[in-house]
């Protein structure tokens, strides 16, 4: 303790020890610590306008929106879904391209649709539909007004 007070001393008070100039403000330093504050700057910066409500911190999962789905589904006199293993592959190659292409549509750069996820997991279809969302942070729907 006595050793950080002694640090502190040096680095922030003037004093004889430190020839009347802290050792934080003697010109070497002050670039350290722009260095430094401009780091910080950029880290809360990013944090708070690029990361607040990325899928890294959705509480979004796959088996709460089938289960509130069917709870819909249900309350409106409609069987319910089950979940098919084929379309959840489906869907993870389209998210992982879409990912690695990086773009967010329903047909990539190179042309690619949905369907094309569909056929290289061999599921069959008459007809079929693709749904994508973003910026989602919890799986409920809440209605407006």
């Amino acid at each position: 303790m006595r050793n950080i007070a002694k640090w502190f001393e040096r680095m922030f008070i003037p004093n004889q020890k430190n020839l009347w100039k802290p050792y934080i403000f003697r010109p070497k330093n002050l670039f350290k610590l722009a260095v430094v504050l401009l780091v910080v700057k950029f880290v809360v910066f990013s944090w708070v306008f690029y990361f607040p409500k990325t899928s890294n911190f959705a509480i979004v999962t796959t088996s709460e929106l089938v289960n509130l789905l069917n709870q819909e589904r249900e309350a409106q006199g409609l069987k319910v879904l089950n979940v098919n293993q084929q379309l959840i592959e489906a869907a993870q190659k389209k998210a992982t391209n879409m990912l690695n292409e990086n773009y967010f549509a329903h047909t990539s750069p190179d042309g690619i649709t949905p369907w094309y996820w569909l056929s290289k997991v061999g599921y069959k279809y008459v007809a079929a539909g693709e749904n994508l969302a973003k910026d989602f942070t919890e799986s409920e729907y809440i209605r407006p007004g």
